[in-house]
Formats: C-alpha cells, structure tokens, sequence
C-alpha cells in the first residue's frame, strides 16, 4: 500500500471517526477525485453515500446531490452501487428516490446478477414504487423477479426467506386489487401460508393476511372470507392494540358483513372500530369518510335520525381535513338528501342539492353523483309536488347515464321519476316507461337489489289498478317475492322490509278481486297484520288491512272479517276524524254486515248496522267524499226509501263518482231500485247524455 493511499484512507475514516462529513466538501472537486485509484474513488463514494445519508436525517436537499456525486466517482463500483440504491431507497415517498434506487439496483445487477441481497432491495423498492405511483407493471416486475431468485431464496436465513414470500405476496395482492381476480389474490395467500407460522407474532403481517381475506370476501361477497379477515386483525390488535389502520381494516371487515348480510352487531362493532380508529389518528379523511358511510346505510335502513345526523358529522368532518373533495361532498350531500327526506325539512333538501352540484362541478365525470342529484330533484319534486322537478331529475339520470349506459342505479332513478310523474300527472304512458326502465335496470345488474324488485312491482300494479289488467298484478306479486326472496337471503336479516310487504299485501288485496277464491284476501290481510305489528304508525297499512278484511268479508259472507274491518275503520277515523274515505269504507262494511245477519223476522238484528252506516255515509258526504253519494244510494235501495236512493245516484252522476253502467245494473244492492221507473227513466237519461257526450 502506498504512502499517498494510506494518508487518504487514514483521512477519510478520521473524518468517520468525527462525523465531520462537511471537510469531504474539497474531495467534491473532480480534479481532486479524478486521479486518484479504484479503490479509493469506491471509498470516497461510499462517505459520499453516508454524507448524505445524514443530510437525509436532516431533510437537508443536499442529499441527493451527494448520492449524484457518489456515482460519478464509483460508478462503477457494485458495492457504491448497491449503496446509492439502498439510500435512495430509504426514500419511500418519493418518486424521484424510487426511480434513482431502481436505476442503481438494475447497474448493481448488471455487474453481479447473483447478488440476493441487491435484488431483494429491488424487488422490495418495485414494489414501493408500484404503491407510490398506482402503476401495475411495477408489482408484476416484482413477481417475475422472485421467480428468478426464489432458488436462492430458499437457501437464505430464516428470517431473509420468510421476507421475501412475504414481498412476494405483497406483490400478488396489489396485483390482484387492481385486476380484480380471484386467482391473483389466492396466489398471495399461497405465499403468505408459507410462512404463516413464522409470523402469527408479526402486527403487520397479520395485517396484510387480513387484506386479502377482506378482499376477497369483497369480491366475491363470501361470509366465511370476511370472518378470516376479521380472525387476523383481531390477532393482530392483540400484538399492536394502539394500530389505527388495523382497527380501520377491522372496520371495513365488519360494515362489508352488515353491507351483504346485515345483523346488527356486524354494525356495532363496525361502527366501534372506526370509533376507535378515529381517536388513534383523527386526522385521516378516509376514517371518517367510511364511517360517515356505515352511519347513512344503517340510517337509511332503520329510518334512524341519530345514526344520519351522525354520517352528516363525520362527513362534515372528513370536509374539515381536505376542503372541497368532490367524493366527500356527493357523499354528504346523500346524508343530507336522506335527513331532509325523512324529516320534511326543506332546509336539508336545498343544502344537499347545493353540495351535491358542487361535488359534481368538480368531478362532472362521476356517475354516481349523478344518480344522488337525480335522487335530490325527485325528492324535491315529492315535496313541493311539483312536475318539473321530476323533469330535472330525469335530466340528472341521464346525464349519468350518458356517461355510463350500464349503471343500474341510474336506470332505477329514471324509472322513479317516471312513475313519479305517471301518478302526478295519472298518466299511463310514464307508468308504462317506468315497467320498461326497472327492466333495463335489470338487465344492468339490478336483479340483487330488492328495491328495485319492489319499485318494479309497484309500477305494475298501478297499471294493473289503472286498467284493471289481472296479469299485470300476477306480475306485480311475482316482483315483490324475489325482493323479498332476496331479503330472506341476507344471513341475519330477520324481517323483510315494512314498505316491501305492505306492497306485497297491497297486491294479493287486488288481485282477490280477480279471483273466485277468497285465499289472495286472506293472504292479504296475514301480511298486512304482520305490518301493522311490525309499525304500528305505518301510514296506510290500517287502511290496507280493513279493505282486505271488507273485501273477504264479502266473499265468504263472513260477519267476523266484516265486523273487524269495521273496527279497523274506526279506529282510522278516531285518529283522523276528517278521512271521508275512511268513513265511507266504515259504512260500507257496516252495510255488509247489516245485510248479512238481516232476518225480516228479526229486524233489530241488522237496523243498529243499518242506523250506524248511514250515519258514515252522511259524514262521508260531509266531508267531501263523492264516492259516498253511490254508497248512500245503495243503502238507501236496501231500506226501500228509492227516492232518495234516485237523489244520491243523481248526485254521483253529476259529481262524476258513477261506476261504469254494467256494474251498476248488476249490483245487488240496487236490485230492487232498478225495477222502478224512476231508475228505468235515470238510467236511459244518462245513457243519452254520454252518447251525446
């Protein structure tokens, strides 16, 4: 060794011994490092390296320079090379860093291609990079190269072989989340089995196990996956209890169980890990994000108020930490869209539309806002009834839809707002569009969901109401048993929803009125008890209930069912004195009854019936109700008083609550009026006027 090596190997490691990097700045000039041999150049690039490694500490930008410089003295060095690689590396988020620690690795590479230690920190800084830049090729250069060297890998020590399968999963599964197969997230499984009994120690690894089974369980909506994933976090808690993305990856696990199979605990101990997650870091948005989400599906289910104003304050949460992100604010405006719903209030209406343009001025290539302001503008419609509203939202749907003509949810928006408007305007062309929409939503993946199952039926039997079409109605039930068929498949969902079966029995109702067998009244009324029982305030399922008990009572003749429908009425009209139509029902069912248990022999048997319904009908005419004026007239033809029952059929006439003529002249209640000449002289007189008509 020569004098002038040994002075300069002596410096460079006084200068270590010191950690006065900054006295390398002389040795930065070329025409000091130039001349100077191999070995000391590879020397001097290595303190180079560690020079900057310590600006790195520092976050001093400097850093990068001396790595620069390292290479130009020893760049040809694999021991230089290898270095720069690693201390770039060290860099994880930074794009300039991973591209500089990979160009490092592949010149370390091209000297020794042997060398395990290199390609493992390249395979490991591919996939860093692969994270960092959201780019798929990164992860399968990953797995290729521990194809290459999964010989040498083998015969490594324990704790370098298990990283590598670990590294080499790592690699599946990010392949696997961006190309959705099954078969990618099943080949990082494979290699994580391989050291699973190593690590059942390790947070971390316990953790990543836990990605995939959720993963999967997302994709393929399999219970027994999410359970696995729920196993290895709670494992992995156990080691590192204080870890907020496990308890956030715990939550995820738990609200995709309540998403696909519902229970309420699955909700509970979601909503208790995204609570324990938020208050181990309350700074990550999309912590509350995903609980602001759990919050509004749970709500919008139970119709719970609590549960939406709490989504609405996680989102408004989520807001605070990064103002103006368009999926936030879509997202906040649904939560406010569903409060205003609910609650009538038109002031979360209007802020929801707000928030919900804004997400979308932002972001005008997101379908799904536009499926929500669709949503917001048919809710407006509803509330201010008014036409042009549902207009604007059919405008909304289609907007998406013209971005994406496969959208479901988008196809199922257009066919509410055209029933909405069918009822409005009582024109069948938009109910008829609707049935035609819900199709073309089920043809675009929609056969999951029982909403739209429901909506579909509830179209259909409006037509079938409209114009009194019996397989319009057959289909209409069929409808609302594969929503409910749905509902029943999903694990702990005990009960189908309230709205569902009071469609369902609202339709077994009229399809009774096309059958001779009395089994669809008597259906109708075993769901629409089960109804009342489940909400007792449910708006319509009293009423329901009575006119399925009327309708029965009528065909079997039975004064039990006439009897109960007649309660059923009363206490309709004691929670609402001025509902005619309930009054005019409660007659009607009197009326049955009267005329069933009416002896001639025994009068007072049906007159109490008689005295109460006649006074239904007067206060049904009172109040308004026209259909009571053909009511009164029938009651009156069954006492005999024909005058008056001529008045009431002249009244119905000009208030145009006449049924159709053939119904008429077969009503039995109108028997004995029809021989008169005084309904022989009414009804040619109106036969006249609408031909002339």
């Amino acid at each position: 060794m020569s004098k002038d090596h040994f002075s300069f190997s002596d410096k460079l490691h006084e200068i270590l011994a010191t950690n006065d990097y900054e006295a390398l700045e002389p040795f930065k000039k070329p025409e000091i490092w130039q001349p100077l041999p191999p070995s000391d150049k590879e020397l001097l690039g290595q303190f180079f390296i560690l020079w900057g490694k310590e600006l790195l500490n520092k976050s001093d930008p400097r850093a990068f320079d001396l790595f620069e410089r390292a290479l130009k003295v020893a760049g040809d060095s694999f021991k230089v090379l290898h270095m720069t690689g690693k201390a770039y590396a060290s860099q994880k988020h930074s794009i300039r860093g991973m591209t500089a620690a990979l160009d490092a690795f592949e010149r370390a590479l091209q000297i020794n291609s042997d060398a395990f230690e290199v390609s493992h920190d390249y395979l490991q800084t591919l996939i860093h990079k692969g994270v960092l830049v959201e780019d798929e090729s990164y992860f399968i250069r990953a797995i290729e190269k521990c194809r290459q060297i999964e010989a040498a890998a083998i015969e490594q020590k324990e704790a370098v072989r298990v990283q590598f399968f670990w590294d080499w999963g790592k690699s599946h599964f990010h392949v696997a989340k961006r190309s959705g197969e099954a078969v990618d997230f099943y080949e990082a499984l494979g290699k994580y089995r391989l050291i699973q009994d190593i690590k059942m120690s390790d947070p971390d690894f316990l953790k990543d196990s836990g990605d995939v089974y959720l993963q999967l369980g997302r994709l393929l909506s399999r219970e027994s996956y999410c359970l696995e994933a729920i196993e290895f976090y709670q494992k992995s808690l156990i080691v590192a209890h204080e870890c907020s993305e496990t308890w956030f990856s715990l939550g995820l696990s738990y609200a995709l169980l309540f998403e696909n199979f519902g229970g309420s605990d699955n909700f509970l101990r979601a909503n208790k890990s995204f609570f324990n997650a938020a208050k181990l870091d309350s700074n990550q948005l999309v912590y509350w994000f995903k609980w602001g989400q759990l919050q509004l599906e749970c709500g919008k289910q139970q119709e719970n108020l609590e549960l939406i104003r709490g989504s609405i304050e996680k989102f408004a949460r989520a807001d605070s930490l990064e103002a103006h992100h368009p999926v936030v604010l879509c997202a906040w405006g649904e939560a406010l869209l569903v409060y205003g719903t609910f609650t009538e209030e038109i002031g979360s209406l209007k802020n929801a539309e707000r928030k919900i343009a804004e997400s979308l001025a932002l972001n005008p290539e997101n379908e799904m806002g536009w499926h929500v302001f669709g949503c917001c503008y048919n809710e407006l419609g509803r509330y201010f009834n008014d036409e042009n509203f549902y207009f604007e939202a059919m405008a909304k749907f289609r907007h998406g839809l013209a971005l994406n003509k496969n959208s479901a949810l988008l196809w199922h928006g257009l066919a509410y707002s055209n029933f909405a408007l069918g009822e409005f305007k009582n024109d069948l062309s938009f109910i008829e569009k609707s049935c035609q929409l819900c199709a073309r939503a089920m043809e675009n993946g929609a056969l999951s969901q029982a909403q739209c199952w429901n909506d579909w039926g509830v179209a259909l039997m409006k037509m079938g109401e409209i114009l009194g079409d019996k397989q319009s109605i057959e289909s209409a039930l069929e409808k609302f048993e594969n929503a409910m068929n749905l509902q029943n498949s999903w694990g702990n969902r005990e009960e189908c929803d309230v709205e569902l079966l009071y469609n369902y029995g609202c339709a077994l109702d009229f399809l009774g009125d096309f059958s001779e067998d009395p089994l669809y009244y008597e259906k109708s009324v075993q769901v629409l008890q089960k109804v009342l029982h489940t909400d007792p305030s449910h708006p319509h399922a009293r009423y329901n209930l009575a006119l399925a008990l009327l309708h029965l009572g009528e065909r079997i003749s039975d004064a039990e069912c006439l009897g109960r429908a007649a309660e059923q009425f009363e206490v309709i009209i004691s929670l609402d004195p001025e509902d005619e139509m309930a009054w005019n029902e409660c007659g009607l069912a009197l009326l049955n009854l009267a005329e069933l248990v009416h002896d001639a022999a025994l009068p007072y048997k049906s007159r109490h019936y008689f005295e109460l319904a006649e006074i239904k009908f007067h206060q049904a005419v009172a109040l308004g109700c026209i259909q009571a004026y053909y009511s009164s007239a029938c009651f009156y033809s069954l006492i005999g008083n024909y005058p008056e029952a001529l008045f009431f059929l002249e009244k119905a006439e000009h208030f145009g609550a006449l049924p159709p003529i053939d119904e008429i002249m077969n009503d039995d209640w109108l028997f004995d009026l029809r021989q008169t000449e005084g309904f022989q002289g009414f009804i040619s007189r109106h036969q006249q006027d609408e031909k002339s008509g």
